[in-house]
């Protein structure tokens, strides 16, 4: 038996599994993440070591080539790049696609740290990187006050980041501008000499007198309590009073052989808005969330902070990600609802029937609730490429409905009742209906299996038309045939006198002007080339 047979003779089953997948589309809607593109991973690894004070050369030869070196011997690398400048370092690492980047990110690490070793004892550790185009700001927020520029720098510090790294979703949430409190250490290069000390032995005990560590555990009447020896700097004296044991007997408090003050660190760009010291907020959420979700959360925290606390605070967006997403999401919406009432009121034009056109305009919300469903289960995102794909697949996903729907009324014309014009004209274009639409899936569908950076952006685009195309596919041999059944007329609808003597008129009309096409054949391929090249050059 036929799936249009069983479709017909069990309406309130077809009716049950279009309901089961329109809550299913609806809830997945609710759940899958809106982002502006889909994400794109780019295999490249930089490592970066920061080195004050050491130029661009020294740089290279201490800390570039022993890093350079490390990283080589990873597999599948494409490229190693290095850049060298005074008191940085940046090795960039490129793999081919398909590569197992989170590994190579792991292994590259324990490379790094071997190499670490070799590395002067004043540099930086070596920080490992992947490059993620997704991991640009998805709000940048500039904050003014009547504070001074330190405190509120401060404040901000301690008052507002605290919460915005609490929200569900943020990575990470960078402060620049205002004051930052830097104490400097000035060292007298005499006194050093005299007490036959250097700058590596300063550094020293400054690390080894400012450090938390753990003291074991006392077990006391059956309690085991945990000792820690508390060893942080808390205050300017304690820095001041810190001892610097000398070469023979002895030490030296390190103010007496330095000078420490209490500042701020170089400004070198200053912030304001409207004459008052501004600091910004750059906020990176995680990986794989909501970008609009996530920003509406921190407007969230942000409007209970400036309501909670008694600080006269200004927030002003510099940059949000989500408004440009809404707004692209929200102008293909709008595309897309347009195509598809524009699908059906052309459909309505031609048919002349209200049921008709309902019936195959039933196709196109079907299979769309049907995609996002889809969509949700394959984790992908609504963005501009797949809600793309969409709505280049509204025009296409009626066109399998129309076909079943005209082959069933001719059925109809020859004298069947409408449930055997149904199964049998269903039956009749199944095949020629589902290789169309393999022939249009074919088109889009195997961009899932190229690589590189375009097919991970319009790999969701041939996913969703795909999905549009093969759940139309299914509507149009289960939905449209059980429909009109039950909405056709039960008698053959005749034409009345002018619709038929209008349609004999289409068909002359017609006649006449493929007659002249057969015998102009110079003059349609002229007309067709002249009608190419115009296009190309508008």
């Amino acid at each position: 038996m036929h799936i249009s047979d069983h479709s017909i003779r069990r309406p309130v089953t077809v009716m049950m599994g279009i309901l089961m997948v329109v809550i299913l589309g609806i809830l997945s809607l609710t759940r899958i993440p809106i982002d502006l593109y889909p994400p794109i991973e780019i295999p490249t690894v930089a490592v970066t070591t920061s080195y004050s004070g050491v130029g661009p050369k020294e740089m290279e030869n201490l800390v570039t080539k022993p890093i350079e070196q490390a990283v080589a011997t990873v597999a599948g690398i494409k490229s190693v790049t290095s850049i060298s400048r005074e008191g940085s370092s940046q090795v960039i690492v490129e793999f081919g696609y398909g590569t197992d980047i989170d590994g190579t990110v792991a292994e590259i690490q324990q490379k790094v740290e071997r190499a670490r070793r070799s590395l002067p004892d004043d540099a930086d550790s070596p920080t490992v990187m992947r490059f993620d185009p997704n991991s640009s700001p998805v709000l940048t927020l500039a904050l003014s006050s009547e504070m001074s520029a330190d405190q509120l720098r401060s404040f901000v510090d301690e008052q507002i980041v605290p919460y915005l790294e609490r929200v569900d979703g943020v990575a990470s949430v960078t402060v620049s501008g205002g004051l930052e409190r830097e104490i400097t250490v000035r060292v007298d290069p005499g006194k050093l000499e005299q007490y036959g000390i250097t700058l590596a032995d300063i550094s020293q005990q400054l690390r080894n007198q400012n450090i938390d560590s753990p003291g074991g555990t006392i077990t006391e009447g059956g309690t085991t309590y945990t000792v820690r020896s508390v060893g942080k700097l808390a205050s300017i004296d304690d820095i001041k009073k810190v001892s610097i044991p000398l070469r023979g007997e002895g030490q030296v408090f390190l103010e007496d052989v330095a000078l420490i003050t209490d500042g701020y660190k170089a400004v070198t760009i200053e912030s304001k808005m409207d004459g008052q010291p501004t600091v910004t907020l750059s906020i990176i959420k995680q990986s794989g969330t909501n970008t609009v979700a996530v920003v509406d959360q921190i407007n969230q925290e942000l409007e209970k902070l400036q309501g909670s606390l008694s600080a006269n605070l200004k927030v002003f967006s510099i940059s949000d990600q989500s408004a440009f997403i809404r707004a692209s999401i929200n102008t293909l919406v709008h595309d897309t609802l347009i195509g598809g009432i524009l699908a059906i009121f052309i459909i309505w034009f031609f048919l002349k029937s209200i049921s008709n056109t309902l019936i195959i305009g039933t196709a196109i919300p079907i299979s769309v609730i049907a995609t996002f469903a889809l969509m949700f289960f394959t984790d992908m995102s609504i963005n501009t490429m797949s809600l793309g794909g969409l709505t280049l697949g509204i025009g296409m996903i009626v066109d399998d409905a129309i076909v079943v729907l005209e082959n069933i009324h001719r059925h109809r014309e020859k004298g069947l009742s409408i449930k055997e014009a149904a199964v049998s004209g269903t039956k009749e274009v199944a095949m020629p209906v589902i290789a169309a639409t393999l022939t249009t899936v074919a088109v889009f569908f195997p961009i899932v299996f190229v690589e590189g950076v375009t097919a991970q952006l319009f790999k969701d685009m041939g996913v969703t038309v795909s999905f549009a195309l093969l759940a139309s596919l299914v509507v149009s041999l289960t939905v449209t045939p059980m429909l009109a059944a039950k909405w056709t007329a039960s008698q053959a609808k005749k034409l009345n006198h002018e619709e038929a003597d209008a349609k004999s008129r289409l068909v002359r009309f017609y006649k006449r002007v493929l007659a002249w096409s057969l015998g102009h054949r110079k003059s349609v391929i002229a007309i067709g080339l002249a009608s190419l090249v115009a296009g190309a050059g508008l």
